[in-house]
């Protein structure tokens, strides 16, 4: 994170750039911002996997925007954060699913404390009328969050039979691909996004471990 970041000035009042630069403090590696005059062009992100500091730049540039005469109608804002998932990491060696699942749940984890930490940027954004949450899914389960028809749910089913059925050695076969996507958590999108994205999250990391458990129990 570039040292601009920490200054209040840069913001777009002192007082919201004190909330914004007391947030960014806690999304720094500690042990590099011992000495608080000391002054550096960019900072490390104490989180390993998720990008904590992209998020959170995101947002400044969501708040300045909803401050402006043109965004004055703004009443609900989310900024939804995907990313790239493998749907079957079995297909890796061992050792590399093994890590790519431990990577993953760690990923979702820390999304959990950078949705925590931003919570008292969440009352900014309400303080000027604008309902702001912040949301984390893999691309590949995203989609089923929304509202589809029953042509569209049979299509994305089909299209992913398709994919499951090369990996049949596996036991994955269509009738699995069709019950994971044709029944998600749900097929219309939610207005509680908090408690959505807790299940969701949660589901995440329970099937990693499930999956690590039964690879350890292959070797």
């Amino acid at each position: 994170l570039r040292s601009k970041y920490l200054s209040p000035a840069n913001y777009i009042n002192e007082d919201v750039g004190k909330v914004f630069v007391d947030i960014a403090k806690e999304l720094i590696l500690q042990n590099d911002y011992t000495d608080p005059d000391a002054i550096q062009e960019e900072y490390p992100c104490r989180m390993t996997r998720y990008d904590a500091f992209q998020m959170f730049k995101h947002t400044v540039a969501c708040y300045s925007a909803c401050t402006s005469e043109e965004s004055r109608k703004i009443k609900k804002l989310t900024l939804v954060n995907c990313a790239w998932t493998l749907s079957i990491p079995e297909v890796l060696e061992q050792k590399y699913c093994e890590r790519y699942l431990h990577e993953e749940a760690c990923e979702y984890r820390e999304f959990e404390e950078f949705n925590h930490s931003m919570q008292p940027v969440k009352k900014l954004f309400a303080d000027i009328g604008v309902d702001f949450d912040i949301c984390f899914y893999s691309v590949n389960d995203f989609p089923a969050l929304m509202e589809k028809n029953e042509d569209e749910l049979n299509y994305r089913s089909h299209k992913a039979a398709e994919a499951f059925s090369t990996y049949s050695d596996m036991q994955c076969d269509s009738t699995r691909a069709t019950e994971m996507l044709r029944v998600p958590f749900t097929t219309r999108l939610k207005n509680n996004w908090n408690d959505i994205q807790r299940e969701y999250h949660n589901k995440k990391i329970q099937q990693h471990q499930t999956r690590l458990n039964k690879l350890q129990r292959t070797k």
